[in-house]
C-alpha cells in the first residue's frame, strides 16, 4: 500500500506497522487551544482493503476502543471517514517497543510485573460499560505483539480488532480472522461461545512464555496447535513451573487455574490474577534478598537492540 500524504486532517509522518487488517501510520496535525498552537501526534489505522466486512470490523473496534482510556490500554480516540467512506481509527500514539521484541530478555520479576499490568488492563477492558450497558468485552488476541512497553516503563495492551466482533457473533468468523492460534483458549479453538474467561486462559499462556521464553502450545502447524489446546494435557508445562519455581508454590496453581478447560474453574477476574502477581513479586524479592518495592521495566528497553 502506498503511503498517503494525508489521512483526513492528519499529515502522515511514516508507516509504523502492518497487520492482518490494516496499516498503522504515525500522523500529526496542528490544533489550537488557549491562544496557542499545539502539534498533536496520533497513530492512524487504515484498512488494507475496501471490503465492507473489513469496514465493519473497524467500526466495531472503535465501538470498543473508545471506552478504553486507561493507563494499561491504548485508547482509540476517534473514527474518521475518508471521502470514499473508508473508516480510519485514530489512536493515541505510544512511544515504546513491542513486547514481542523483548521476550528473550525478560527475567522473572519483570515477567510477573508485566503480567500484573496486563491483567489490570484486561480487568478494565472486561468491565467497561456503554452507558448502563455492560459491553462484555473480550480481547481474544492477547499476545506479545499486541502489547507495548512504553518509554515510561508502562505496559499497554492494544488491538481490539476482533474483540467486539466476537462479542456480537459469539463464534469465530473464519473467513475474516481467527485470532492467533498459539494464544487461543480451548473454547476459542473449538469456535464455541466465549466470555472474559477466555482471556484469562491466554493470560496464563503469556505468563508461561515470559517466564521460559518459549510458547507452551506451539506445534508443527496451526491444526496441531489448535488440536493440542482443545484436547491436550498441560501437566508437563505446569510441572516445569513447579521445578523452576519451587519457592513460589502457588505460581503453578495460578497457572493451572488459568488453564482450566472449564472456564468456570478459572480465576474470577483478571484482577484476581493481578493481585496474585503482586504476591509473587514480593515473595521473589524476599527469596532473592532484593529491596522490596515496585519493579521497573525500563531496563528491558536498555537491553533492546533494534
Amino acid at each position: 500500500m502506498q503511503i498517503p500524504d494525508y489521512i483526513g486532517p492528519y499529515r502522515v509522518v511514516c508507516r509504523v506497522g502492518t497487520g492482518f487488517m490494516g496499516e498503522v501510520y504515525e500522523a500529526e496535525r496542528e490544533i489550537t487551544g488557549d491562544g496557542a498552537v499545539f502539534l498533536e501526534t496520533v497513530a492512524i489505522k487504515l484498512p488494507r482493503s475496501r471490503l465492507p466486512r473489513l469496514a465493519e470490523f473497524f467500526h466495531h473496534e472503535y465501538a470498543i476502543g473508545r471506552h478504553m482510556r486507561y493507563q494499561h490500554l491504548v485508547w482509540i480516540q476517534d473514527l474518521i471517514l475518508l471521502e470514499d467512506h473508508t473508516p480510519c481509527l485514530v489512536m493515541e500514539f505510544v512511544h515504546g517497543q513491542l513486547l514481542g521484541s523483548l521476550v528473550d530478555n525478560i527475567r522473572t520479576l519483570e515477567a510477573l510485573e508485566i503480567i500484573r499490568q496486563v491483567a489490570l488492563g484486561l480487568d478494565w477492558f472486561h468491565t467497561r460499560c456503554d452507558g448502563s450497558t455492560w459491553l462484555r468485552a473480550v480481547h481474544s488476541d492477547v499476545k506479545p505483539d499486541n502489547i507495548f512497553l512504553t518509554n515510561e516503563g508502562t505496559i499497554r495492551v492494544f488491538d481490539y480488532s476482533i474483540a467486539d466482533h466476537l462479542i456480537r457473533n459469539r463464534q469465530i468468523e473464519t473467513e475474516t480472522t481467527q485470532g492467533t492460534p498459539v494464544y487461543m483458549s480451548p473454547e476459542l479453538a473449538l469456535a464455541r461461545a466465549i466470555d472474559f474467561r477466555s482471556d484469562l486462559f491466554t493470560l496464563g499462556t503469556l505468563l508461561f512464555e515470559l517466564l521460559f521464553h518459549w510458547r507452551p502450545f506451539d506445534r508443527a502447524n496451526t491444526f496441531e496447535t489448535m488440536t493440542y489446546i482443545a484436547n491436550g494435557s498441560f501437566k508437563g508445562q505446569i510441572n516445569e513451573v513447579n521445578r523452576h519455581y519451587h519457592h513460589l508454590p502457588d505460581l503453578s496453581r495460578v497457572l493451572a487455574s488459568c488453564w482450566e478447560r472449564d472456564p468456570g474453574k478459572r480465576p474470577k477476574s483478571a484482577m484476581t490474577v493481578a493481585f496474585a502477581m503482586e504476591g509473587f513479586i514480593l515473595q521473589e524479592q524476599k527469596h532473592k534478598h532484593l529491596p522490596i518495592g515496585p519493579v521497573s521495566l525500563l531496563p528491558l528497553l536498555g537491553n533492546h537492540t533494534p
